[in-house]
């Protein structure tokens, strides 16, 4: 009597499953429990520069909120901010030396924000490189502020090498304890030419789909979202031990998720398996997430409980048995599944002829044991070539 009558009829649509126990979700996270975080996430403004924090948000640490002035130790008067962080005598020769020793260009006209900004933005070479951009402008304008507080407090002034060689030092440190493999020294002018001799270790392997054993039967299963969320598609395919296909589907979901798609490929195969009175199949799907969900690892989101809560059921009418595969490792499934979300159709295949050429080409790589190369590149390894 109070709803409006498109809400009161989409209430109506909804299905209760009066055995399962009532559970509280909150929308505005994936996962539908309630955080602080998430809650602080949704209600505050956050404004976005290039992928990264706006300039008020990134530097909030240098916005002053009373006077604007300090006393500054190189010219015995009250200065602005910039001037001690950014064209004072000391704080222009620390910016111009490690400018200069990391290769960047020096604007002496610049003031300490734009300094701070155009190093934060530039693009890094690897991860290293990255560490070092966003570290060292805080480090300057820290030891900038010690200089200032110890000859005001102390009338001491510390020499420009050694502020140079505490910089580098902290830097150093900064490096080491995320990258302990490499062969650093505590000297900008070695770290900067390591950074340029460096790259990532990458990880290569041969990955081939394996055989189930005699008299089992194995579904391969891959979904796919063009827009996470958007158009998405599933695909899969049941073998036996021999290799030969037993069944392949290409289905179109509508919008939805990655791990929607994937979650419902998982559902359409294991439907098609039941209603076929095979009870008796080893479950192979890419996204390790499903898996875990699936087998009761970790918790699955609020819109996709309902799905994983089917899967669970329906495996439990089984011998069903569920585990990960690399990508590689599940190449037909992948084409099925874009198949699928391009031409917008829901088709099962009991015959391997009247599969797309492509899909045969990869039972056929699949059967006679051919793999596929996976290269990936190992987070914080790193290989040095001092050229």
């Amino acid at each position: 009597m109070v709803l409006p009558a498109t809400i009161v009829s989409e209430v109506q649509d909804i299905k209760f499953d009066l055995q399962s126990v009532d559970y509280p979700i909150w929308l505005p996270d994936q996962s539908g429990s309630f955080s602080s975080k998430s809650a602080w996430q949704n209600i505050r403004k956050s404004r976005v520069l290039e992928g990264k924090l706006a300039t008020d948000e990134a530097l909030c640490i240098f916005k002053v909120h009373g006077p604007s002035k300090c006393y500054c130790c190189t010219e015995g008067a009250n200065e602005t901010i910039n001037h001690l962080f950014g064209d004072g005598n000391i704080a222009c020769i620390l910016w111009k030396y490690f400018s200069n020793a990391c290769g960047i260009l020096h604007n002496s006209n610049e003031n300490v924000r734009a300094k701070i900004i155009r190093w934060w933005l530039i693009k890094p070479v690897n991860k290293v490189h990255e560490l070092l951009l966003q570290s060292l402008p805080s480090l300057i304008c820290w030891e900038t502020w010690k200089y200032r507080c110890n000859f005001k407090h102390e009338g001491v002034r510390i020499p420009i090498p050694r502020i140079i060689d505490q910089i580098s030092n902290l830097l150093y440190l900064i490096i080491n304890s995320q990258f302990p493999e490499l062969p650093l020294s505590p000297s900008i002018i070695s770290i900067s030419h390591l950074i340029d001799h460096i790259t990532p270790k990458l990880e290569i392997k041969l990955v081939k789909w394996k055989r189930p054993n005699y008299n089992e039967l194995k579904l391969n299963v891959d979904g796919c979202s063009k827009g996470n969320p958007g158009s998405a598609g599933g695909g899969g395919v049941l073998r036996d031990h021999a290799g030969q296909m037993i069944m392949a589907f290409s289905a179109y979901f509508g919008f939805c998720s990655n791990n929607s798609a994937e979650a419902l490929a998982l559902k359409t195969g294991l439907r098609w398996c039941l209603d076929h009175d095979f009870h008796r199949v080893t479950v192979e799907s890419d996204s390790l997430l499903i898996i875990q969900m699936v087998k009761g690892m970790i918790d699955s989101p609020w819109h996709m409980k309902d799905d994983i809560k089917q899967i669970q059921s329906m495996s439990s009418l089984g011998d069903f048995s569920f585990i990960h595969t690399f990508r590689e490792g599940n190449t037909t499934a992948d084409l099925l599944a874009n198949m699928a979300e391009h031409c917008k159709t829901t088709t099962f295949f009991t015959e391997a002829i009247n599969l797309p050429s492509k899909v045969t080409s990869t039972l056929n790589n699949d059967v006679v044991g051919k793999p596929n190369i996976r290269i990936r590149v190992k987070k914080g390894n790193f290989i040095f070539d001092p050229g």
